[in-house]
């Protein structure tokens, strides 16, 4: 069985904190959760207000947008790791727009006002 890694352990293979010494490493981990999603799990449902930002450690996320018009769903952008999910979403305004784990996901997640 593999062992499964630690947030610390995570943060150190990023390339945003891998140059970090340690001790800033284990503190910015304390402000940090590893989240998993499921294929399809909903992270955004249009111009809803996200809590929290997302590291995408493993797995593929969607943007998918419905047409206004014609109601088709269209893939935006596939994002793949390592990624930062939802940084921005909060300054969309596009009541079509959905993000969602395109495969299970691995996630470090931090709450934005942190």
């Amino acid at each position: 069985m593999e062992k499964e890694q630690s947030v610390i352990d995570i943060l150190k293979s990023t390339f945003f904190f891998k140059n970090l010494p340690v001790t800033q490493i284990k503190n910015f981990a304390k402000n940090f959760t590893k989240e998993n999603l499921n294929m399809g799990d909903q992270i955004s449902i249009g111009n809803s207000t996200l809590k929290d930002i997302r590291i995408l450690i493993n797995g593929e996320v969607r943007e998918i947008v419905e047409h206004p018009d014609t109601k088709n769903t269209l893939t935006l952008n596939i994002e793949k790791p390592i990624n930062l999910i939802g940084l921005n979403l909060n300054y969309v305004d596009n009541p079509f727009v959905f993000i969602s784990a395109a495969t299970d996901c691995l996630f470090l997640k931090i709450n934005i006002k942190k």
